[in-house]
């Protein structure tokens, strides 16, 4: 079995983090203003995905591994402190899921790219 890569695993997770923030995007269970948030976090996560995916340029990591810290921020202070004027949500399935997929993309993100091995003359014959 062919071992991959994880630079080419972070597109896959990037955009798996960028749809789960989707579907929490569009729950009735926030307030307007989460779902907003919410939702721009998930076209930034998918857009760094589609990015990362064609050219893996730094930018679109970067843009990766910020929305995984900012997920993974937002449910711990969620299930600790809670939303604003709020008390804390309980964790269930999607917090789960949302912090765990925001940990791989992280890892995946910052994993340095495997060396490649260059290209030689493309001019000598």
């Amino acid at each position: 079995m062919a071992r991959v890569a994880p630079s080419h695993l972070a597109p896959a997770g990037t955009a798996l983090l960028g749809l789960l923030l989707g579907r929490a995007a569009v729950s009735t269970a926030h307030e307007p203003y989460a779902s907003v948030l919410l939702g721009v976090l998930a076209g930034i996560a998918l857009l760094a995905a589609l990015r990362m995916g064609t050219a893996r340029c730094i930018e679109s990591r970067v843009a990766a591994a910020a929305v995984a810290l900012a997920t993974g921020t937002g449910v711990v202070l969620a299930s600790t402190v809670g939303p604003p004027g709020s008390t804390p949500h309980p964790v269930d399935v999607t917090v789960v899921a949302l912090a765990l997929a925001a940990a791989v993309v992280l890892a995946l993100v910052v994993t340095p790219e495997p060396e490649r091995a260059p290209a030689g003359d493309l001019y000598a014959r």
